[in-house]
């Protein structure tokens, strides 16, 4: 597997201010896009006393899935653009919050992707912990659908 050029994250995705919760992209091969999250009190949907609760993976999960189309853009010589997330299958959690200050690294696998659909196998783990040292199933899982809107003849979405 051959790594690829890693990008500041927030080149990679339309988010901005608050809404960008992902803070790195840590590696990328073809294949793959393995991104970082630290929760904290500042995030949208922390709960004082608790922290994250286990649905804001989905979305770290789809950020990742966009970071990994937008790194492809680039590549490209072409810009990030929108996108959307269409569902989720089989999503998993074994905990019920993610606690502050605590790194997490989600990886998304391209499973299948045409011009606009695309399919990704997420995992999040702990970013502490070595992929080897932990079941496969990590902490949260889960299969994403996304949509990237074609660009019209303007170049507009």
């Amino acid at each position: 597997m051959s790594e690829l050029a890693l990008y500041p994250v927030a080149d990679l995705l339309p988010h901005r201010g608050a809404m960008l919760l992902l803070q790195a992209v840590m590696a990328r091969t073809p294949e793959v896009i393995v991104t970082r999250v630290t929760p904290h009190p500042a995030m949208p949907f922390f709960v004082a006393g608790q922290g994250m609760p286990a649905h804001a993976a989905l979305e770290w999960m789809a950020q990742s899935c966009g970071a990994y189309i937008g790194a492809q853009a680039i590549d490209a010589g072409g810009k990030p653009r929108i996108g959307f997330l269409l569902g989720s299958r089989d999503f998993r959690c074994s905990m019920p919050w993610f606690a502050p200050d605590v790194a997490l690294d989600i990886s998304a696998q391209l499973v299948f992707r045409d011009g606009t659909m695309g399919v990704f196998d997420c995992i999040l783990r702990l970013a502490s912990v070595a992929v080897a040292d932990i079941p496969a199933k990590g902490l949260a899982t889960a299969r994403l659908t996304v949509y990237q809107p074609p660009l019209d003849d303007s170049g507009l979405v």
